[in-house]
């Protein structure tokens, strides 16, 4: 029988969808005031737990009750909390080997790929085929496996990261998570089960395994501008270990930058590889590895480099593995992770460690020493161990613990100033029998006196440079860093041009004062401005200490924590690599073709031609030397280097334009030397495309796109378009450039000579890692917070379990007192004891059977009650459905009633339509055959046979009028008769429908009373058996009390031991939790006291990060570098200055507070005064003579730090708007640029040029002709351009 509708069905949903968008606006309620309504979810907490264990609520007092239910809800959390940690453990790295679960819980050995994120990971099975899975399908390895997989299995005994997790009651867990892999090659050469895949490597390694002896070197930093270097400390290296039949060892840092690596670097140490004749074992460095588990990492192209012995040559090992009784460990950044590979049984059985790692204590440079890495307690103690990553030699010391650091073959940068470098020889037991002294490549000098520098010998033996000790050879520096200086004394000159002639780099930097004040300089102590931004950053720390705005532990702090920032940004790849490299730049000559004016081949010597005038003579036109080509000539070797010559004034400029109107190439071929290694630029010109050819010592360094072939030639040659028209080929438009720059661009000029770029990313850095950190705090405030909540729950927990344990003690005393009266007493008896048990028996029987009773009674009453209740249920359910159908059935009567209404009146109206027309209709059809009376009934105008005539009711319209008249009458019948039989239809559904509903009801009513009689009879039947039972009890302890009265003494005696034992035991369990909560509120303050700590160093690093930034930003050490530069620049150009204008003008550079940089004027007035003036009202000559000694300056600056040192110095038109007198005086200057250091005109040694090379026009030129010791001619004849050289 069909009981509901689609109507019933449509109001459920709505009922559904009403319930579910009230759930929805409560859960947003509860979140927003969840501390409010916590009661409120605990009251609902205990309502669900009293509903499902009643039992256990029930036979619990009433102050029991809440402890129930908290210890039911804290298990279950505790068992989530449990849970989820298990999972958290769950955690394995790429390259481990595990077990995984596939089909009917088959465990497969696999070797983990790649963890994805959320819980899954893709593993590699034995068939090499790769599947993804959850953390859940992993298990450990429990047995040992073949070499290709992990040979380790890590015991209980093993030390393993720990993992906190904190528990709702405040108490700590800690629970172990597995750590990295380990290899141990030594088991497996020893192990029988080898797989296929495996015995090559085995080979390798039984191979490798042989050799007794092994040479030990690191930290090579191969990099574009040390590759020369690091082949020739590879060359020492093999030769090294063919002699002493050795393998070599390498422990780390082999390429400089992380990430990527350079073809040319890498084809060339593959290609050096391959005439090596020993094995090698090798591990990544952190400048090596990629990602964070450094399992990827840039040793990986050495595997199969070379082959010794039918093997490969080098053994690269990515994880920690065991070998010849040793253990090699890459590069771990996880301090934790590191820690637990040390402690491993591995490691605790090696005799020896080779590591690349940060020890604690080691010396990062000779001034800082590592506050982080791995305490030496970490290392296994009186173990050999030997480290790279640190490129200082020295040994660090702890009880029972030695790390050696092998430190780097050669003097990476300036940094490692002096030190001595050495490589490791070990025997079969990996002692060190002795460290072999090396000196190669670029060595540095620091200086910090004139004495200590003429005191310092040169080499001259340059074969036997190898075993010259202290002295500079060619191609070493020295930096000598001394006060300021408007001269040189001739010595010192001398001394510098003996040691530059010796192909020894010279740099001079000056000191300056601390204070940033111009003020204070002149009273201030001067301190060494250095290059490197380590030492700028101490210099900087040591000024602001001295000036008294840093106090000395402020100033350690921000010295340490600024040096590990710039590490990190190092360390990340963030930090732009600051070649110690100088550019020793000589150009031996520059010929063209098609270039410009020039159509023939034209070749111009460069080299030793002292100072050359270059002039012009145009036969084509009215001028008397523009447009004759002198530029075009003179910046032709610029145009080869770079692309690109002097810019015009004018931007409509194509790249094309330097191709002759006559030739359909522009080729300009360059020639010189580079640090002595001799260079060819060979660089040409179409209307369509372009070539350009680079040439070093003979090797063709071209690649295949001009735009790479041009960042080689920057990368060799040191130099790129700006540094060259800024201290070489001086523009007649580029003169002033410097002069009239904005402060944007002179901050870009001078970024030139120091690295700004640095500080800019260390301040960003610094402002990241704030920002981290004030998260942090804000995380770690919110969990205090949320514990000291805790703590002060349980505190008072604490304080109601003392005074509970005060009670009961109390309590025990009063029970001590009475048992002791008892026992003293004279009415114990013992004659009725006997009785007095027979009468206990049959009580203690009694009351065990009403207990008995009453469960049944309380069952029963259950299972009443779980009875009736569905069928009450059922008898609601369908007594609301009667109701529905009943309200149902009222609706269709009156709707009937209507239908019936709706029936008579569409009779009448048919009765009307027939009396009307008279027509029988009896029928219910339209007659076939109608026949109307001759006048209208309604009108009763006649009706015609005719149309039109006036007449409005034809015969033929009135037919069909009524014919629809009929029709519609007898249709409104049809339908109202319909309607009517369609609701007696249902009318009669719903009467079965409601006396189908009576009769379930009337026979689930008799049900339920039958129920009911017979439920009441057996719960009334348990009742009465309880109270009979309950009256023999009554009787029995009538029976009690009538035994003898010594019996009654001995009961309460009994009773009184009973409650004794009771309160002891309430004394016990009150001790006991008085305890326990007292211990959770000691580890609640130890986790308080830990968060306390945590946020005081997350909101020192907070304020530490934000001075950093701030120090580290334009008002810090940016101004301070700039200030540096800017006062020396300001005190070269002064020189230049005084010699152009005879000491009657001054120049005065500034950076002031706003970061401004002001350009002032001084003029000497005709009282010998200087009165300051500014640049705009400098007359033409006045503005030249500032720019020459600015651009000057620069150029001077830039070669005394080494930066550049060239030998040409290219002028066009530098003598404009001076006087004579100015462009006598610019003579004097230029020819001081080339003049020795023993003559009478002084300052001007540091550029050391040999060529200057000066575009004049023919007035000037004609007035200095006598200066020159060369005049060269520029002709134009006929459209074409020639060159006459004056030899």
């Amino acid at each position: 029988m069909k009981y509901s509708s689609r109507s019933s069905c449509k109001r459920r949903t709505g009922w559904r969808r009403g319930i579910w968008f009230c759930q929805s606006v409560l859960y947003c309620i509860l979140f927003m005031f969840l501390p409010r309504i916590r009661p409120v979810v605990g009251w609902i907490h205990r309502q669900h737990f009293t509903r499902k264990f009643p039992l256990l609520i029930a036979d619990s007092s009433a102050s029991d009750q809440p402890r129930i239910i908290n210890d039911y809800f804290h298990s279950r959390r505790r068992r989530q909390i449990h849970s989820s940690t298990a999972l958290h453990m769950a955690r394995w790295n790429a390259g481990d080997s595990v077990q995984v679960r596939i089909n009917n819980d088959e465990l497969v050995e696999a070797s983990v790929l790649e963890a994805r994120g959320a819980g899954w990971y893709s593993i590699q099975l034995p068939d090499k085929s790769i599947m993804k899975c959850r953390a859940s399908q992993l298990v450990p390895i429990t047995s040992t496996a073949s070499v290709s997989t992990t040979v380790e299995t890590f015991s209980s005994k093993n030390r393993m990261r720990p993992t906190i997790s904190v528990e709702d009651d405040g108490s700590v867990v800690k629970v172990a998570l597995p750590p990295p892999t380990i290899h141990d090659l030594d088991a497996a050469l020893l192990a029988s089960d080898h797989k296929q895949e495996s015995e090559e490597f085995l080979k390798q390694v039984e191979h490798h395994a042989t050799f007794e002896k092994w040479v030990a070197f690191t930290d090579l930093h191969c990099s574009p501008a040390t590759l020369d270097t690091c082949l020739e400390v590879l060359d020492k290296v093999h030769s090294v270990a063919k002699e002493n039949n050795a393998g070599v060892l390498f422990l780390g840092d082999f390429w400089h930058h992380r990430g990527t690596l350079r073809v040319d670097c890498l084809n060339a140490i593959l290609n050096h590889f391959k005439s090596w004749e020993v094995p090698m074992v090798m591990i990544p460095g952190n400048h090596d590895q990629v990602t964070l588990d450094g399992h990827s990492h840039s040793l990986i192209p050495f595997e199969n480099a070379y082959r010794v012995g039918g093997v490969p040559g080098p053994l690269v090992l990515s994880f920690p593995t065991k070998f010849r009784d040793a253990l090699f460990v890459p590069h771990i950044r996880d301090i934790a992770t590191m820690e637990s590979v040390l402690q491993a049984s591995p490691a605790l059985e090696s005799s020896a460690f080779f590591i690349h790692a940060e020890v604690t204590g080691a010396l990062m440079n000779d001034q800082l020493v590592s506050t982080g890495g791995v305490p030496p307690a970490s290392f296994p103690p009186n173990k050999k161990i030997y480290s790279g990553h640190f490129h200082k030699p020295h040994t660090v010391k702890a009880s029972n613990v030695v790390i050696e650091y092998l430190g780097s073959p050669y003097e990476v940068s300036l940094a490692e100033a002096q030190q001595s470098k050495m490589l490791a020889i070990f025997d079969k037991d990996w002692n060190c029998e002795e460290y072999l002294p090396i000196s190669i490549g670029r060595r540095h000098f620091k200086f910090s006196s004139w004495n200590d520098f003429l005191r310092h010998d040169v080499a001259e033996d340059e074969s036997s440079k190898e075993h010259v000790v202290g002295k500079a050879r060619s191609g070493d520096r020295i930096v000598v860093s001394v006060p300021k200086e408007n001269t040189l004394p001739v010595s010192i000159a001398t001394r510098i041009n003996e040691v530059r002639e010796a192909g020894v780099t010279v740099e001079i930097r000056e000191t300056k004062a601390k204070s940033l004040d111009k003020s204070e300089v002149s009273g201030a102590k001067l301190i060494e401005e250095e290059m490197t931004p380590e030492s700028t950053w101490k210099a900087y720390i040591e000024g602001e200490k001295e000036r008294e705005l840093l106090t000395e532990a402020k100033a350690a702090s921000l010295l340490t924590e600024g040096l590990k920032l710039m590490e990190e940004i190092e360390t990340n790849g963030n930090r732009r690599e600051d070649s110690d490299a100088v550019t020793d730049l000589k150009l031996k000559s520059v010929s063209m073709e098609g270039f410009g004016p020039f159509q023939s081949r034209i070749s111009y010597p460069l080299d030793n031609r002292g100072l050359v005038l270059l002039k012009g003579r145009n036969s084509d036109s009215g001028a008397d030397s523009n447009g004759s080509g002198k530029t075009s000539l003179a910046m032709a070797a610029l145009w080869a280097l770079t692309g690109s010559m002097d810019a015009r004034r004018a931007n409509d400029g194509k790249v094309t334009d330097i191709i002759n109107d006559y030739s359909k190439v522009a080729r300009v071929t360059l020639e010189g030397s580079i640090n002595g290694s001799t260079f060819s630029i060979s660089r040409s010109k179409t209307g369509s495309k372009g070539n350009l050819v680079f040439i070093v010592d003979g090797d063709d360094l071209t690649t295949q796109s001009v735009k790479e072939t041009q960042i080689m030639i920057e990368e060799k040659l040191g130099v790129d378009s700006q540094i060259l028209s800024r201290t070489m080929f001086h523009g007649q438009h580029a003169l002033n450039d410097m002069l009239e720059s904005t402060d944007a661009k002179f901050k870009e000029e001078l970024s030139l000579l120091v690295p700004i770029e640095l500080w800019q990313s260390a301040a960003t850095f610094a402002r990241k890692k704030g920002r981290t950190a004030k998260g942090m705090v804000a995380e770690l405030n919110g969990m205090y917070k949320v514990r000291s909540e805790d703590v002060a729950k349980t505190r008072d927990r604490q304080y109601n379990a003392e005074r509970a344990l005060q009670l009961k003690q109390e309590e025990l005393e009063r029970l001590q007192e009475e048992s002791t009266m008892m026992e003293a007493s004279e009415d114990l008896e013992t004659s009725s004891d006997e009785r007095l048990a027979e009468v206990e028996d049959a009580m203690r029987l009694a009351a065990t059977e009403i207990e008995m009773l009453e469960e049944t009674y309380a069952t029963v009453t259950m299972e009443k009650e779980s009875v009736l209740r569905p069928l009450q249920e059922n008898l609601t359910s369908l007594q609301k459905s009667l109701d529905s159908l009943t309200a149902q059935s009222m609706s269709m009567e009156r709707e009937t009633h209507a239908a019936s209404l709706r029936l008579m009146t569409a009779q009448e109206g048919i009765s009307k339509v027939e009396q009307k027309w008279s027509v029988d209709l009896t029928a219910g059809i339209v007659p076939a055959e109608l026949e109307l009376p001759q006048t209208c009934p309604t009108c009763l105008q006649p009706i015609s046979d005719e149309v039109g005539g006036g007449h409005d009711h034809v015969h033929q319209n009135m037919h069909s009028v009524v014919q629809e008249e009929i029709s519609t009458g007898l249709e409104s019948v049809s339908s109202a008769q319909e309607l009517l039989k369609k609701l007696d239809l249902e009318a009669k559904d719903n009467y079965e429908n409601r006396m189908g509903y009576e009769t379930e009801i009337e026979k689930l009513t008799k049900e339920m009373e039958n129920a009911k009689t017979h439920w009441d009879k057996q719960v009334k039947q348990a009742h009465d058996a309880i109270v009979e039972k309950r009256l023999e009890f009554a009787d029995l302890s009538q029976q009690m009390s009538t035994v003898a009265k010594g019996a009654q003494a001995i009961a309460n005696h009994k009773a009184a031991q009973a409650s004794l034992d009771a309160g002891i035991a309430a004394v016990q369990y009150a001790n006991q939790t008085y305890h326990a909560l007292t211990t959770q509120v000691d580890e609640g303050n130890d986790l308080l006291a830990s968060l306390e700590e945590q946020m005081d160093k997350e909101s020192k690093l907070v304020g530490l990060m934000g001075e950093l930034s701030d120090r580290f930003g334009q008002r810090g050490v940016q101004s301070f570098v700039l200030q540096t530069i800017v006062s020396s620049l300001e005190s070269i150009a002064q020189v230049y200055l005084d010699n152009l204008s005879d000491g009657s003008l001054r120049l005065g550079l500034e950076i002031d507070e706003g970061e401004r940089i002001s350009r002032t004027a001084q003029v000497i007035g005709s009282d010998g005064v200087f009165k300051e003036r500014p640049l705009s009202t400098l007359s033409g000559g006045q503005w030249r003579r500032c720019s020459l000694a600015l651009s000057f300056a620069f150029a001077e600056l830039f070669a005394r730090r080494g930066k550049l040192k060239p030998s040409v110095c290219v002028l066009d038109e530098p003598l404009t708007h001076l006087d004579r007198i100015g462009r006598q005086k610019v003579g004097e200057v230029l020819r001081g640029m080339l003049r020795s250091a023993d003559d009478d005109f002084q300052g001007f040694g540091g550029l050391g040029m040999n060529t200057v090379l000066i575009i004049l026009q023919d007035l000037a030129a004609e007035e200095l002709d006598e200066a020159f010791d060369c005049i060269d001619e520029v002709v134009r004849e006929n459209g074409e351009s020639f060159l006459k050289i004056d030899d």
